[in-house]
């Protein structure tokens, strides 16, 4: 009869204990690897967040102002003094070169819908008379009614100055060209004709003497005040 050595039992009992420990304690340690590795990627996915939202950040799209239109500021030209004798002897084109530089016309109208001062013939006229005797110069202005179109026909009226030396027989000249309106509010039919003609007169005037107007009906600067 066979009799087991308890030493033996014992001993093996120790191996089978220590070989089950083993185990435990591999599983432990990969698990604990397994939450490291993880905890990696969360950590770079907060940063990647951040970065795109620092990108948006500037790209935002920059507001621009409205550009605002300076108006042009009248320069003074100083102008030689001459005495009659020697005013006498400059060409009549020099007369009326330093006519045109000293010539300041006002703007005595306003106008309330775009709300600007605005000068007319008659303004011009007004600024160009003691001008004009001070250098031997005289000045008229005629108009003509013109008649144009094939299908419907429409009245132009055609204003001319004539500047004309007293010195000499020289003279020049300058047209412009202005159309009536079919019909205008608080005006009869030989209203419209005075206004077209006054209009007409007016950039004659301006380019004869060299003036600009930069507020008128048909520029770019009446339109926009208009939508203001």
């Amino acid at each position: 009869m066979f009799v087991p050595n308890k030493k033996n039992e014992g001993a093996t009992t120790s191996q089978t204990v220590a070989t089950k420990a083993e185990p435990k304690t591999a599983v432990k340690a990969e698990t604990k690897v397994e939450a490291k590795a993880e905890a990696k990627p969360a950590t770079a996915t907060k940063t990647t967040t951040t970065k795109v939202t620092a990108t948006k950040a500037e790209t935002k799209p920059a507001v621009t102002e409205p550009k605002k239109v300076e108006e042009k500021k009248e320069v003074s030209i100083a102008v030689p003094a001459y005495t009659e004798e020697e005013m006498k002897k400059l060409s009549f084109r020099t007369r009326k070169m330093l006519l045109s530089s000293e010539l300041k016309a006002p703007k005595g109208q306003y106008n309330s819908f775009g709300k600007y001062a605005y000068r007319s013939a008659e303004d011009i006229l007004e600024a160009l008379k003691p001008l004009l005797l001070k250098y031997y110069m005289t000045l008229e202005v005629n108009d003509k009614i013109e008649v144009k179109g094939t299908v419907t026909e429409r009245f132009y009226v055609k204003a001319t100055a004539i500047l004309s030396d007293t010195l000499s027989t020289e003279v020049i000249t300058n047209s412009a060209s202005a159309r009536e309106s079919d019909s205008k509010s608080g005006m009869d039919a030989s209203q419209i004709t005075g206004a077209t003609s006054s209009y007409a007169r007016k950039y004659a005037l301006n380019g004869l003497f060299g003036i600009d107007d930069t507020k008128d009906a048909d520029t770019e600067a009446f339109q926009s005040a208009g939508k203001k």
